[in-house]
Protein backbone atom coordinates (compact mmCIF):
# COMPACT_ATOMS: atom_id res chain seq x y z
CA UNK A 1 0.00 0.00 0.00
CA UNK A 2 1.36 3.44 -0.64
CA UNK A 3 1.86 5.66 2.55
CA UNK A 4 0.50 9.18 2.34
CA UNK A 5 3.87 10.60 2.44
CA UNK A 6 4.98 8.84 -1.06
CA UNK A 7 1.33 9.67 -2.54
CA UNK A 8 1.90 13.40 -1.44
CA UNK A 9 5.50 13.79 -2.81
CA UNK A 10 3.89 12.36 -6.30
CA UNK A 11 0.98 15.12 -6.25
CA UNK A 12 4.24 17.06 -7.32
CA UNK A 13 3.47 16.34 -10.61
CA UNK A 14 0.55 17.33 -11.36
CA UNK A 15 0.62 20.31 -12.80
CA UNK A 16 3.56 18.80 -15.80
CA UNK A 17 0.59 15.80 -16.77
CA UNK A 18 -1.83 16.24 -19.14
CA UNK A 19 -5.22 15.06 -18.92
CA UNK A 20 -6.58 11.78 -18.09
CA UNK A 21 -3.22 10.73 -17.60
CA UNK A 22 -2.68 10.93 -14.09
CA UNK A 23 -3.34 7.17 -13.21
CA UNK A 24 -4.03 5.86 -9.86
CA UNK A 25 -3.55 2.38 -11.19
CA UNK A 26 -1.73 0.35 -13.07
CA UNK A 27 -0.37 -2.92 -11.95
CA UNK A 28 -3.20 -3.55 -9.29
CA UNK A 29 -6.86 -2.96 -8.52
CA UNK A 30 -7.16 0.41 -7.11
CA UNK A 31 -9.96 -0.13 -4.90
CA UNK A 32 -7.92 -2.69 -2.62
CA UNK A 33 -6.04 0.48 -0.93
CA UNK A 34 -8.66 1.60 2.00
CA UNK A 35 -7.53 5.09 1.09
CA UNK A 36 -8.18 5.60 -2.41
CA UNK A 37 -10.72 7.80 -2.03
CA UNK A 38 -8.90 10.22 0.64
CA UNK A 39 -6.08 10.26 -1.85
CA UNK A 40 -8.23 11.64 -4.62
CA UNK A 41 -9.43 14.19 -2.20
CA UNK A 42 -5.72 15.01 -1.44
CA UNK A 43 -5.89 16.35 -5.51
CA UNK A 44 -6.45 20.19 -5.67
CA UNK A 45 -9.80 20.49 -7.45
CA UNK A 46 -7.95 22.12 -10.50
CA UNK A 47 -6.01 19.55 -10.98
CA UNK A 48 -8.66 16.56 -10.54
CA UNK A 49 -9.08 16.57 -14.20
CA UNK A 50 -5.54 14.77 -15.15
CA UNK A 51 -6.64 11.65 -12.90
CA UNK A 52 -7.93 8.23 -13.63
CA UNK A 53 -7.93 4.91 -12.27
CA UNK A 54 -8.60 1.09 -13.68
CA UNK A 55 -11.02 -1.38 -11.74
CA UNK A 56 -12.19 -4.61 -12.01
CA UNK A 57 -15.56 -3.92 -9.91
CA UNK A 58 -14.87 -7.38 -7.56
CA UNK A 59 -14.71 -5.87 -4.86
CA UNK A 60 -18.02 -5.01 -3.19
CA UNK A 61 -18.71 -1.22 -2.86
CA UNK A 62 -20.89 0.71 -1.05
CA UNK A 63 -22.95 3.46 -2.82
CA UNK A 64 -21.34 5.97 -1.13
CA UNK A 65 -18.41 5.43 -2.58
CA UNK A 66 -19.63 5.46 -6.53
CA UNK A 67 -20.88 8.95 -4.82
CA UNK A 68 -17.62 9.92 -3.96
CA UNK A 69 -16.58 8.98 -7.47
CA UNK A 70 -19.39 11.05 -9.12
CA UNK A 71 -18.02 14.13 -7.64
CA UNK A 72 -14.55 13.49 -7.69
CA UNK A 73 -13.99 15.51 -10.85
CA UNK A 74 -11.65 12.64 -11.81
CA UNK A 75 -11.22 12.56 -15.99
CA UNK A 76 -12.85 8.82 -16.37
CA UNK A 77 -12.64 5.06 -14.50
CA UNK A 78 -11.85 2.39 -16.55
CA UNK A 79 -13.80 -0.96 -16.13
CA UNK A 80 -12.01 -4.16 -16.61
CA UNK A 81 -13.73 -6.61 -18.39
CA UNK A 82 -14.02 -9.55 -20.61
CA UNK A 83 -17.16 -11.18 -21.22
CA UNK A 84 -20.83 -11.21 -19.70
CA UNK A 85 -21.59 -14.54 -19.65
CA UNK A 86 -20.98 -15.59 -16.22
CA UNK A 87 -18.80 -18.61 -17.11
CA UNK A 88 -16.26 -17.14 -18.87
CA UNK A 89 -16.04 -13.89 -16.62
CA UNK A 90 -15.02 -15.98 -13.70
CA UNK A 91 -12.69 -18.00 -15.65
CA UNK A 92 -10.91 -14.73 -16.88
CA UNK A 93 -11.25 -12.96 -13.43
CA UNK A 94 -9.77 -15.81 -11.28
CA UNK A 95 -11.38 -15.20 -7.62
CA UNK A 96 -14.26 -12.49 -8.79
CA UNK A 97 -17.68 -12.98 -8.53
CA UNK A 98 -19.90 -12.08 -11.45
CA UNK A 99 -23.18 -11.06 -8.91
CA UNK A 100 -20.80 -8.87 -7.32
CA UNK A 101 -19.49 -7.33 -10.29
CA UNK A 102 -22.91 -6.84 -11.70
CA UNK A 103 -24.25 -5.34 -8.66
CA UNK A 104 -21.26 -2.68 -8.22
CA UNK A 105 -21.57 -2.00 -12.43
CA UNK A 106 -25.37 -1.53 -11.80
CA UNK A 107 -25.10 0.97 -8.73
CA UNK A 108 -22.08 3.20 -10.35
CA UNK A 109 -23.86 3.09 -13.78
CA UNK A 110 -27.03 4.84 -11.81
CA UNK A 111 -24.90 6.96 -9.36
CA UNK A 112 -23.02 8.18 -12.23
CA UNK A 113 -26.16 8.94 -15.03
CA UNK A 114 -27.68 11.05 -12.43
CA UNK A 115 -24.55 13.52 -11.75
CA UNK A 116 -23.17 15.37 -14.90
CA UNK A 117 -19.94 16.19 -14.52
CA UNK A 118 -19.29 12.20 -13.44
CA UNK A 119 -16.11 11.18 -14.52
CA UNK A 120 -16.43 9.69 -18.83
CA UNK A 121 -16.53 5.58 -18.46
CA UNK A 122 -14.28 3.90 -20.51
CA UNK A 123 -14.04 -0.20 -20.99
CA UNK A 124 -11.30 -2.27 -21.38
CA UNK A 125 -11.73 -5.51 -22.93
CA UNK A 126 -9.13 -7.81 -23.01
CA UNK A 127 -9.20 -10.36 -26.57
CA UNK A 128 -9.53 -14.19 -26.05
CA UNK A 129 -10.75 -17.00 -27.91
CA UNK A 130 -13.61 -17.65 -24.97
CA UNK A 131 -15.02 -14.05 -25.64
CA UNK A 132 -13.85 -13.31 -29.00
CA UNK A 133 -17.18 -13.95 -30.97
CA UNK A 134 -18.61 -11.88 -27.92
CA UNK A 135 -16.75 -8.83 -28.48
CA UNK A 136 -18.20 -7.19 -31.55
CA UNK A 137 -21.74 -7.29 -29.83
CA UNK A 138 -20.21 -6.76 -26.26
CA UNK A 139 -18.64 -3.41 -27.39
CA UNK A 140 -21.72 -1.95 -28.74
CA UNK A 141 -23.85 -2.69 -25.26
CA UNK A 142 -21.45 -0.53 -23.62
CA UNK A 143 -21.07 2.33 -25.93
CA UNK A 144 -24.82 2.53 -26.11
CA UNK A 145 -26.22 0.92 -23.19
CA UNK A 146 -24.09 1.01 -20.44
CA UNK A 147 -22.72 4.88 -20.22
CA UNK A 148 -19.58 3.78 -22.19
CA UNK A 149 -17.57 6.78 -23.63
CA UNK A 150 -14.77 4.50 -25.10
CA UNK A 151 -13.72 0.76 -25.67
CA UNK A 152 -10.32 -0.37 -26.05
CA UNK A 153 -9.78 -4.17 -26.77
CA UNK A 154 -6.27 -5.39 -25.54
CA UNK A 155 -3.87 -7.97 -26.72
CA UNK A 156 -2.14 -9.60 -23.45
CA UNK A 157 1.63 -9.06 -23.51
CA UNK A 158 3.02 -12.03 -24.23
CA UNK A 159 4.97 -12.88 -20.54
CA UNK A 160 7.54 -15.80 -19.26
CA UNK A 161 5.11 -16.17 -16.38
CA UNK A 162 1.89 -17.13 -18.70
CA UNK A 163 1.42 -21.02 -19.29
CA UNK A 164 1.90 -22.46 -22.30
CA UNK A 165 -1.75 -24.18 -22.24
CA UNK A 166 -3.33 -20.98 -22.04
CA UNK A 167 -1.88 -19.55 -24.99
CA UNK A 168 -2.72 -22.86 -26.68
CA UNK A 169 -6.21 -21.99 -25.56
CA UNK A 170 -6.82 -18.58 -25.73
CA UNK A 171 -4.47 -16.26 -27.40
CA UNK A 172 -5.61 -14.80 -30.57
CA UNK A 173 -4.17 -16.11 -34.26
CA UNK A 174 -3.55 -13.30 -36.67
CA UNK A 175 -6.65 -14.10 -39.01
CA UNK A 176 -8.43 -13.87 -35.73
CA UNK A 177 -6.92 -10.33 -34.87
CA UNK A 178 -7.65 -9.47 -38.94
CA UNK A 179 -11.12 -10.93 -38.53
CA UNK A 180 -11.77 -8.90 -34.99
CA UNK A 181 -10.32 -5.10 -36.21
CA UNK A 182 -12.80 -5.28 -39.05
CA UNK A 183 -15.47 -5.59 -36.70
CA UNK A 184 -14.48 -2.90 -34.90
CA UNK A 185 -14.39 -0.58 -37.72
CA UNK A 186 -18.53 -0.29 -37.52
CA UNK A 187 -17.79 1.95 -34.37
CA UNK A 188 -16.43 5.56 -34.58
CA UNK A 189 -13.09 6.03 -34.60
CA UNK A 190 -12.72 8.23 -31.29
CA UNK A 191 -14.72 5.78 -29.34
CA UNK A 192 -12.84 2.16 -30.21
CA UNK A 193 -9.27 1.66 -29.71
CA UNK A 194 -7.51 -1.76 -30.68
CA UNK A 195 -4.20 -2.42 -29.20
CA UNK A 196 -2.76 -5.55 -31.07
CA UNK A 197 0.15 -8.10 -31.00
CA UNK A 198 3.62 -6.30 -32.22
CA UNK A 199 3.70 -6.17 -35.63
CA UNK A 200 -0.16 -7.35 -35.66
CA UNK A 201 0.98 -10.84 -35.55
CA UNK A 202 -0.84 -12.90 -33.53
CA UNK A 203 -0.30 -16.54 -31.48
CA UNK A 204 0.09 -18.78 -34.97
CA UNK A 205 -0.36 -22.12 -33.60
CA UNK A 206 1.84 -24.06 -36.20
CA UNK A 207 4.95 -21.77 -35.86
CA UNK A 208 5.35 -23.05 -31.86
CA UNK A 209 6.23 -20.65 -28.99
CA UNK A 210 6.95 -17.16 -29.69
CA UNK A 211 10.15 -15.91 -28.17
CA UNK A 212 9.96 -12.51 -26.74
CA UNK A 213 11.67 -9.36 -27.52
CA UNK A 214 13.49 -7.88 -25.05
CA UNK A 215 11.03 -4.72 -25.58
CA UNK A 216 7.80 -6.78 -24.46
CA UNK A 217 9.71 -7.23 -21.12
CA UNK A 218 7.82 -5.23 -18.39
CA UNK A 219 9.60 -2.50 -16.32
CA UNK A 220 10.51 -4.66 -13.72
CA UNK A 221 12.62 -7.31 -15.51
CA UNK A 222 16.21 -6.61 -16.53
CA UNK A 223 15.17 -7.15 -20.04
CA UNK A 224 13.56 -3.81 -20.55
CA UNK A 225 15.41 -1.83 -23.10
CA UNK A 226 18.17 0.54 -21.75
CA UNK A 227 17.93 3.76 -23.72
CA UNK A 228 21.40 5.97 -24.79
CA UNK A 229 20.90 9.25 -25.80
CA UNK A 230 18.84 12.07 -25.49
CA UNK A 231 15.21 11.24 -24.04
CA UNK A 232 12.76 12.19 -26.51
CA UNK A 233 9.27 13.71 -24.91
CA UNK A 234 6.69 13.17 -23.86
CA UNK A 235 8.06 11.13 -21.04
CA UNK A 236 6.26 8.38 -19.09
CA UNK A 237 6.57 7.84 -15.13
CA UNK A 238 5.66 4.84 -13.34
CA UNK A 239 5.96 5.30 -9.36
CA UNK A 240 5.60 2.14 -7.54
CA UNK A 241 4.03 1.84 -4.26
CA UNK A 242 7.35 2.55 -2.45
CA UNK A 243 8.06 5.37 -4.01
CA UNK A 244 10.42 3.89 -6.99
CA UNK A 245 10.31 5.77 -9.89
CA UNK A 246 10.75 5.01 -13.49
CA UNK A 247 10.92 7.55 -16.56
CA UNK A 248 10.59 6.02 -19.60
CA UNK A 249 9.63 6.45 -23.06
CA UNK A 250 7.23 4.48 -25.23
CA UNK A 251 9.20 4.01 -28.97
CA UNK A 252 6.57 3.96 -31.80
CA UNK A 253 6.33 0.59 -33.78
CA UNK A 254 2.86 0.42 -35.98
CA UNK A 255 -0.16 2.45 -35.27
CA UNK A 256 -2.37 0.06 -33.02
CA UNK A 257 0.46 -2.23 -31.24
CA UNK A 258 1.65 -2.06 -28.57
CA UNK A 259 4.67 0.07 -28.25
CA UNK A 260 8.62 -0.42 -27.73
CA UNK A 261 9.57 0.68 -24.22
CA UNK A 262 12.97 2.51 -23.19
CA UNK A 263 14.04 3.13 -19.98
CA UNK A 264 15.70 5.85 -19.38
CA UNK A 265 16.17 6.09 -15.22
CA UNK A 266 15.79 4.59 -12.11
CA UNK A 267 15.14 6.58 -8.34
CA UNK A 268 12.87 7.13 -5.67
CA UNK A 269 10.18 10.31 -6.02
CA UNK A 270 11.05 10.93 -2.31
CA UNK A 271 14.74 11.16 -2.70
CA UNK A 272 14.06 14.05 -5.54
CA UNK A 273 14.03 17.81 -4.60
CA UNK A 274 12.56 18.92 -7.60
CA UNK A 275 11.05 16.13 -10.09
CA UNK A 276 11.08 18.97 -12.90
CA UNK A 277 14.63 20.07 -12.81
CA UNK A 278 15.41 16.15 -13.32
CA UNK A 279 13.47 15.85 -16.14
CA UNK A 280 14.65 19.32 -17.77
CA UNK A 281 18.23 17.60 -16.77
CA UNK A 282 17.39 14.77 -19.74
CA UNK A 283 17.25 16.85 -22.39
Amino acid sequence: MMSEATFESTLRLLPYVTDGNFWLSCLHEATLHPKLIEFIDRVPREYRKKLFFTTNLAKRQQRSFFEALADSGMDHVNISLESLDKDIYEKMRKGARYHIFLENWSLMLDVFRAVPQAPRIRYNLMAYRSNLNELPGLVETLLNEKHGWQAEIRSTMDMPQIPEDFREAEFLSTLEWNWLIQEMKRFPAERIMIIAPPQGKGYDREEGRRVLKPSQQPPERAGWVEAKGPAPRPFNVRIGWDGTLNIYSELPTRPGEQPDLANYLISNINEMEDPLATFLAME
